[in-house]
């Protein structure tokens, strides 16, 4: 099943949730983050930038250091670069559209 790139960045952050934290699934979590930044490049590479920064977060994903700190203090960079990426591609939190979508239809929905 082939997603959009909308719909590909809320599961790979919850993803990357999961490789921060280590334990028992790191390695299907580590997995996943990968087939599904994957799955962006594809999409979404509209840019030589974009297309590098992807592919260096699949390298270093593929590559954890061993230690839970040196884990987490890399999660925590591909994080931060995955949300720039994901405001550069104009791709919203699912969440937060939700919300401006109430806030503009609040007086019309009250009456």
């Amino acid at each position: 099943m082939v997603m959009n790139r909308y719909a590909l960045f809320t599961p790979l952050i919850n993803t990357l949730r999961g490789v921060w934290r280590g334990g028992r699934d790191l390695e299907t979590d580590t997995y996943i983050a990968i087939a599904t930044l994957r799955e962006i490049v594809a999409l979404a590479a509209t840019s030589h930038d974009i297309a590098e920064q992807l592919t260096r977060t699949v390298t270093e994903l593929q590559q954890l250091p061993p230690g839970e700190r040196e884990r987490r203090i890399l999660v925590e960079r591909i994080v931060s670069r995955v949300k720039s990426i994901q405001g550069r591609l104009g791709v919203g939190d699912e969440r937060g559209e939700i919300g401006k979508l109430n806030s503009a239809l609040g007086e019309r929905r009250a009456g």
